[in-house]
């Protein structure tokens, strides 16, 4: 039996911990974003937590840094943190606190800064079996040595906005550009710089301001998803960045950064671009997920020309013979392994829903008060929630017509427990706002189904001349 086994005799659940009580009567507080995998301990415990029982568990078997990223061969890796937890030492580079990750370079321990941040791309990697953050890692080496700010700002980058390493430790970006006549792409700033697939854009690392504080300046700006919504170009080009180009991320804008070099591999279909400029999530775009997943796995188009840049104009094109060998010794991921080609970024996959610890927690005070987390909600909340709830737009833009923002949105739809609003508000929804719905998805066949069956004409049910003439021309 291990050292760790407790005895529990009830558990109480809140937003930010769990508390078990044992048998002996110690009383064990765990917090949510601990070093135990809450959600799975409460899983365990709560069907078999009858009031009278006493459930034995094992709490090794939970905690979260062990399962996170420790693959086999991690500890050969040169690339080693230490965690002390209930008296145990745990190797990993997961951990929602502080930690120090040293990384082995040209013989030198190089500290990595600000790894937590690094938490849902480990989680990814330790799911595909995947080499890529601890490549990552060792491409970023160099740049804590050179430019530590850089690497700050990088991991700053990364926390927000959440895009994709592949296998070997490159990092996968997005960007808004023309299209000319002649089938090249160019800057939308300038309008000068042709590229296309298969194209090495780089410039000077001293030619690209490093100033944090200056938000459009000189340089290669690449961006997430989220971040390209209104702007302006008739396409979107994706792109792979070694973590050892990124120069600066202007502050209040983590969203974007400016570059020294990237390659273009593919560009997203016309929906897909669409998708993106309006601010939805891409979905079914089958070539924009082969195009990620082939990245991932270290199998994109190889660069057949590097194109030189300045200011604002390419200074030279010359024909290049693949990728050069990378100046670090990277670690190859396994053959039999095939990655998923998911995307971190919400805007290309959003997350699937699972049952956790905090939605327990709320279930169980609703419960023993009779009052609901939503009935506590700021009435800008609720405004928030109605929007959401009657499909209205976008998140993004939702979030922009009430001046907020969608993380904000998503903490708030945590806390008041959106999904038991909405779930509660279904049964007291009017025929009018049933038919508001429908003809805010688009889902006009419904619509006409719905108004048949209510025997009620379109103005009668709230549409205007212009909304019943929408809904007319669809169902031609």
């Amino acid at each position: 039996m291990s050292s760790n086994t407790k005895n529990v005799v009830s558990m109480l659940a809140s937003e930010k911990n769990i508390m078990l009580i044992t048998v002996e009567g110690d009383v064990l507080d765990m917090k949510i974003d601990g070093p135990y995998d809450t959600t799975a301990i409460a899983e365990f415990l709560t069907p078999k937590l009858d009031g009278k029982s006493v459930v034995q568990i094992d709490l090794t078997q939970y905690l979260a840094i062990s399962k996170a990223i420790v693959p086999e061969g991690f500890e050969d890796s040169g690339i080693i943190v230490t965690q002390e937890i209930n008296g145990q030492q745990v190797q990993g580079i997961f951990y929602p606190q502080k930690v120090s990750v040293a990384v082995q370079h040209e013989g030198r321990e190089v500290v990595i800064p600000n790894v937590e941040h690094l938490e849902k791309h480990a989680k990814r990697a330790a799911a595909d079996q995947s080499p890529a953050v601890r490549n990552f890692l060792r491409r970023l080496a160099p740049v804590v040595e050179s430019r530590l700010h850089s690497a700050e700002d990088l991991m700053q980058f990364i926390q927000k906005s959440e895009l994709p390493f592949t296998n070997d430790g490159l990092i996968i970006g997005y960007k808004k550009v023309n299209r000319k006549s002649n089938g090249m792409f160019v800057d939308v700033h300038s309008g000068k710089i042709e590229q296309q697939v298969g194209s090495h854009v780089w410039m000077d690392v001293n030619a690209v301001d490093p100033d944090r504080n200056r938000s459009c300046s000189h340089g290669l700006h690449v961006a997430n998803l989220g971040y390209l919504q209104g702007f302006g170009g008739s396409h979107t080009l994706i792109v792979l960045v070694d973590p050892a180009n990124f120069i600066a991320v202007p502050h209040n804008e983590t969203n974007k950064c400016r570059v020294c070099a990237y390659d273009v591999i593919g560009v997203m279909t016309a929906s897909g671009h669409e998708m993106v400029s309006s601010g939805s999530f891409v979905q079914n775009e089958q070539s924009f997920k082969q195009i990620i997943t082939e990245a991932v796995a270290g199998r994109a188009i190889k660069p057949f020309e590097a194109v030189k840049v300045g200011t604002k104009e390419v200074l030279e094109r010359v024909a290049i013979k693949g990728r050069e060998i990378p100046q670090v010794a990277l670690e190859a991921s396994k053959p039999d392994i095939q990655p998923s080609g998911e995307s971190l970024n919400t805007d290309t996959s959003p997350e699937t829903i699972k049952k956790d610890i905090v939605k327990m927690g709320k279930t169980s005070k609703a419960q023993t008060t009779g009052t609901m987390p939503w009935d506590s909600a700021p009435k800008d909340v609720i405004a928030v929630f109605e929007d959401l709830r009657m499909e209205k737009d976008s998140k993004t833009v939702i979030a922009a017509t009430h001046n907020t923002s969608t993380r904000t949105m998503g903490r708030w739809m945590d806390k008041y427990d959106y999904d038991g609003y909405v779930a509660s508000k279904a049964t007291e929804m009017t025929i009018y706002e049933r038919a508001r719905m429908m003809f805010n998805q688009g889902a006009f066949d419904a619509l006409a189904a719905f108004k048949k069956a209510k025997k009620k004409s379109y103005l009668a049910l709230g549409f205007s001349r212009t909304e019943e003439k929408k809904i007319m021309a669809s169902l031609t």
